[in-house]
């Protein structure tokens, strides 16, 4: 049941037909037709409620008025009445709706709102596991970087065995620290004595001197 206007107003104006019906001087035809426009403004212009009251009958032809009155304003007000009652029933089961219907929502929201949690702290761990990573791999480029660079280093400062002279030999000596150059030189000389006396003595074992 739609109702035009609202719901308090509607039996409000129901009540007010009621009390006319047993007012003193009642003018049926009046009451028939203001109440059926106020049925019209409650329930809509083609509503059964505006044409229930329309088709009342408060006359007969058969009947004189005395008798046909009472009974069309006995069947008046049971009209009424059940539209008051109609009114009442149909607004308790739209408010159980509203009810059923908000609750629903509710449910649905909290559903959603727990979702929303759930993912926000999902996002939370990602975030913090990127953050990690990237740290990781921020160290990881830093460590590879000072292997390069220690690489490059060694391979300058490695004595290659297919390029060895003295030059290069010297230059090795003279990048050793300070501590090790002297032990280093020492060992130097001293293979350089040895081969020199070595020298001399196979010169002299080649060439022996014949004396006269």
């Amino acid at each position: 049941m739609d109702l035009m206007i609202p719901k308090d107003k509607a039996i409000s104006i129901l009540n007010n037909k009621l009390k006319e019906l047993i007012t003193p001087g009642f003018n049926w035809k009046v009451w028939q037709n203001t109440t059926t426009i106020d049925m019209k403004q409650i329930f809509g212009t083609f509503s059964d409620q505006s044409l229930q009251i329309s088709h009342i009958n408060f006359i007969s032809a058969y009947l004189p008025p005395e008798e046909t009155v009472p009974k069309g304003r006995e069947d008046a007000a049971g009209l009424l009445k059940s539209y008051i009652q109609q009114i009442e029933n149909y607004s308790q089961i739209a408010d159980q709706k509203i009810q059923i219907t908000h609750q629903s929502f509710e449910k649905k929201y909290y559903e959603l709102a727990d979702k929303y949690n759930q993912k926000i702290s999902e996002n939370r761990t990602l975030a913090t596991a990127l953050t990690s990573y990237n740290e990781e791999l921020a160290n990881f480029r830093e460590e590879l970087s000072h292997s390069k660079i220690e690489i490059k280093r060694l391979e300058d400062d490695t004595l290659q065995l297919e390029n060895i002279t003295l030059i290069n030999l010297w230059n090795a000596i003279l990048k050793l620290p300070f501590k090790s150059i002297w032990p280093v030189i020492l060992v130097f000389l001293s293979i350089l004595t040895g081969a020199f006396f070595l020298g001399e003595f196979i010169y002299s074992v080649s060439h022996p001197i014949i004396h006269p």
